[in-house]
Formats: C-alpha cells, sequence, structure tokens
C-alpha cells in the first residue's frame, strides 16, 4: 500500500483552495527540495495524460515520475535550460520546463538558435487562475534573454487546453503527426 503524501490530490487540493487566498503567485527556479512536491505533480500529469489518450496506448506506471524529472533534469543540465516554478508560499502549483536547441552549419537549414518547452503543467487545483499564462511568458523571456529567435512546444493533441493556451500565445502548426489505429 503506498502511503499517502502530505502533497497527495485530496490533500494539495485542500491546501490550495485557502493558499490561493491568502499569498501572492511567485515564480522561482527549481531547487532540489521540490523534488517531492514535482513527482506528485509529475504523477499528476502522466495520470491526465494517460485519461486523454484516445487509444489508450499510455499507461501510468508507479515511478515513472521520478525517471522523467531526472531526465528533465539532465536536459536542463546539458541544453542551458530553464525549469521554473509557480509557487505560492511553499506549495508548488505548477511549473514549466525549456531548453536551448541550436542548429549551426547543417545543409537543410539556416543556422538558428531556439527554445523548446519540454514540460508544462498546472495542477488541476488552480487551473484558470493564470498560472500557465505566467509560466509561458517566463520561459519566453528566458528563451529571448538566451537569443533564441523562435520557442517550439510538442503537445499531445488530445490537450485541448493545453493547445488553445499555446494559440493564444500566437503559436503556429508546424510539424504534425498523425495516427490512425489499424
Amino acid at each position: 500500500m503506498r502511503c499517502q503524501s502530505p502533497w497527495s490530490r485530496h490533500n494539495r487540493s485542500i491546501l490550495l483552495s485557502d493558499i490561493l487566498k491568502a499569498m501572492p503567485i511567485t515564480l522561482r527556479d527549481y531547487q532540489p527540495q521540490d523534488r517531492e512536491q514535482l513527482t506528485e505533480l509529475f504523477d499528476e500529469f502522466l495520470r491526465y495524460l494517460v485519461v486523454l489518450d484516445p487509444l489508450s496506448r499510455m499507461r501510468h506506471t508507479p515511478g515513472y515520475e521520478s525517471g522523467v524529472l531526472d531526465k528533465d533534469l539532465q536536459e536542463v543540465r546539458e541544453h542551458r535550460g530553464k525549469f521554473a516554478v509557480a509557487v505560492d508560499g511553499t506549495t508548488i502549483l505548477g511549473f514549466v520546463i525549456g531548453i536551448i536547441q541550436e542548429r549551426k552549419n547543417q545543409p537543410d537549414v539556416i543556422d538558428f538558435t531556439a527554445g523548446r518547452i519540454t514540460e508544462l503543467y498546472v495542477d488541476e487545483a488552480v487551473r484558470g487562475q493564470h498560472i500557465g499564462t505566467m509560466l509561458m511568458e517566463h520561459i519566453e523571456a528566458y528563451f529571448a534573454s538566451q537569443g533564441c529567435d523562435t520557442a517550439k512546444v510538442e503537445v499531445f493533441a488530445p490537450n485541448a487546453p493545453a493547445r488553445r493556451l499555446y494559440e493564444k500565445f500566437g503559436y503556429e502548426w508546424r510539424d504534425i503527426d498523425t495516427i490512425k489505429k489499424l
């Protein structure tokens, strides 16, 4: 039996409703002590995507979220990235992760430096509070400060709220993967 964390979905919803009334939301860089809360948020994120999957190909595997967090932290280190969290006091409400991608001396494209948003998630209990907008503005400002001329984000097609957010920010469809069940 899994021990219920103080940051479990039920406890977070109760805590967040009280916190949102009391404190302003701020953005800051990831800190190692954020790991427990972020592991819970990554777990919620994966569960959310599993429910959205119309082909039921995604699955939730216990412990997967910790590995994804480690992979993301490594990418941030290796690619001049940024991992920012939205906090209300000590409670993490959402996060955004972005990395810098450079293409130089390639025969098929001009040289460029681009930002790539690899993860963005806002706790379900606080969606609609403009936290996603704050995180997007923050990561785009970081990309601009690093000399990026574009920003890119991949989104799971069934995730309509995320698609709407990116479109609101002016993201346009560039590459489209399609899938058909046989």
